[in-house]
């Protein structure tokens, strides 16, 4: 019964999407990420820059009245520099995400295309990643799990999407779980990207191929 239940769920929001207007389409861009790094005792005080990327899918359903719902599938490079207060060697951080954005977003009308803004939440799931200090490196997610794969974030974007399905934005993300399993220190990520990606309409796709 409930895998019945799931194919009826499935077929109507595929018959849905395909009455709607819905776009499909790549993105990818650079990133430059860092950690806000809370430490009750120890040699971490504060962090530094990284810059990384990602990449992936993503889609459009027109909601009417010039809203839009934005889901993507991505690649995610992510980390920061940490920073020792006592002359010990800064240690780099670098976690690998896949990640589930979702934004809302408001388009106006212009010339030559539109102009977007929006916000929203993101779902976060590390699979790999590596630590180094100096020249000493470990494998996160392997060994002591001093690191949760799972993260929570708050989206914000905006940019143009030009008539021909190109578009170019500007993205945050402010994490809001603690990603570092320490009762001492509390590790959440934040990050800037700029993007650039294509959209084509689904529909005209589906009759190309």
């Amino acid at each position: 019964m409930k895998k019945i239940m799931l194919s009826s769920v499935a077929a109507l929001l595929i018959a849905a999407v395909s009455q709607a207007q819905f776009k499909v389409g790549l993105k990818a861009g650079g990133n430059l990420d860092n950690q806000k790094v809370n430490v009750k005792e120890g040699t971490i005080y504060a962090s530094d820059n990284l810059k990384g990327y990602h990449a992936g899918l993503i889609g459009e359903l027109d909601l009417g009245s010039n809203f839009y719902l934005q889901p993507q599938l991505l690649f995610s490079r992510k980390g920061a520099m940490h920073l020792s207060s006592t002359g010990a060697g800064d240690t780099k951080v670098r976690i690998s995400y896949v990640e589930l954005p979702v934004n809302v977003l408001y388009k106006l009308d212009l010339p030559f295309g539109k102009a977007f803004a929006g916000a929203g939440g993101a779902f976060s799931y590390g699979i790999g990643g590596k630590e180094t200090q100096g020249d000493v490196s470990g494998k996160i997610y392997s060994g002591v799990k001093d690191w949760r794969r799972e993260d929570i974030s708050l989206t914000f974007t905006a940019g143009l999407e030009f008539d021909n399905g190109f578009f170019a934005s500007i993205n945050s993300q402010k994490g809001l779980l603690d990603i570092h399993q320490s009762k001492d220190v509390t590790i959440r990520n934040k990050s800037m990207s700029v993007s650039i990606g294509y959209l084509i309409d689904w529909n005209k796709l589906r009759r190309k191929a």
